[in-house]
């Protein structure tokens, strides 16, 4: 038997703070594809995220030691970071909120939600947390995963 997921979906109107509970107890198996391929991209802006820190406190310790040859180590180093920026910079041209949103919304829809607000755009866009759509989503894809399995993910 499917399990069900309770969420409250918090948003903004207008500033003021407001709640949505939901229940999901059906996840299409094509959600599951389409939230792993969301997961790699996020992984993967992490982990040039953390490598654009990694070259800038490089950076910085090459202008505070200035060794032979140290300039042209932080031109370098300094088009290392160009480079993980525009790998980063390319995912806002493949959709990937768009997709993110419409994953939400066939969740949704498949499990009888109507509400127009739910399915336009801007809604996720512009009043509710990027964090919470992830954790939504998350808590949908993982919900008929036994605990044990989910406590070696």
């Amino acid at each position: 038997m499917a399990k069900v997921v309770e969420f409250i979906l918090e948003y903004r109107e207008n500033g003021e703070r407001k709640i949505l509970p939901l229940k999901i107890d059906f996840v299409a198996r094509i959600c599951n594809k389409l939230y792993n391929e969301q997961i790699k991209v996020i992984t993967d802006v992490q982990t040039k995220w953390d490598a654009i820190s990694d070259v800038t406190s490089e950076i910085a310790a090459l202008k505070v030691e200035k060794s032979e040859g140290w300039k042209d180590q932080v031109k370098d180093k300094q088009a290392e970071i160009v480079e993980l920026t525009q790998s980063i910079i390319k995912y806002n041209d493949d959709r990937v909120f768009e997709n993110r949103v419409e994953l939400v919304q066939r969740i949704l829809r498949d499990n009888g939600y109507k509400q127009d607000f739910l399915f336009e755009f801007d809604f996720w866009n512009e009043q509710v947390d990027p964090g919470t759509i992830i954790k939504f989503l998350t808590e949908c894809i993982y919900k008929d995963i036994p605990d044990d399995k989910k406590k070696l993910q």
